[in-house]
């Protein structure tokens, strides 16, 4: 994402997916990469609280409940970077 579209994401290893759930509840983490399937079962209530700020979407087709938030691939501008995506 960073090298595609300009993102200044830092990675931060040594969260596994359930852990790195429980670092955003606690303030260790400001963001995560995880799938909208993933929050809604296992923390519905972000969601529907809204404590959570979706930035991005990677995926084929946009999540309907998120029509605000763009996709990856509407944000990158050379076709060979889409084709990397």
């Amino acid at each position: 994402m960073n090298a595609l579209i300009g993102t200044k994401f830092r990675p931060v290893a040594g969260y596994d997916g359930g852990t790195s759930l429980l670092a955003i509840e606690r303030g260790e983490q400001a963001g995560i990469c995880v799938t909208l399937a993933s929050l809604r079962t296992t923390r519905p209530d972000w969601i529907r609280d809204k404590k959570i700020v979706p930035l991005v979407q990677v995926s084929l087709t946009a999540d309907p409940e998120f029509p605000q938030v763009p996709r990856a691939a509407d944000l990158i501008t050379r076709d060979e970077h889409r084709q990397m995506l």
